[in-house]
């Protein structure tokens, strides 16, 4: 149940590669790289294995056999998890838009705000 969704950090890989000190264009080139694996795999995919699961769980006929041999509140745990992650990947969705466009219209440079903060 858990591996499908390991596939949401490849885009981690891309993200990790913006803070690297590469030309604008390499950079731009990541950036791109990592706002489609965000929407691809955090947005599009994951949601829809977790909806299918979810379908399974709460509103197929085999949902008790399905969860024999899960424990009890399963279901319930996965639904919450579930919708916690999904909101919070559309939160950070929603920033990382705004982010693109800032850099696209030119008001934030490739590599301005790409270094984490120092508190």
């Amino acid at each position: 149940i858990i591996s499908p969704f390991l596939t949401m950090e490849i885009s981690t890989v891309h993200l990790a590669f913006l803070k690297a000190n590469f030309s604008d264009s390499t950079v731009g080139i990541h950036l791109g790289l990592f706002v489609i694996s965000f929407f691809l795999f955090r947005l599009i995919l994951c949601p829809y294995l977790w909806w299918g699961i979810v379908r399974v769980l709460f509103f197929s006929e085999e949902s008790q056999a399905a969860t024999d041999c899960l424990p009890l509140n399963f279901q319930y745990y996965w639904l919450l998890i579930g919708l916690t992650f999904n909101l919070l990947n559309g939160f950070w969705g929603v920033k990382i838009i705004l982010k693109v466009l800032r850099k696209v219209r030119g008001s934030e440079t490739m590599k301005e705000g790409n270094s984490l903060k120092e508190s």
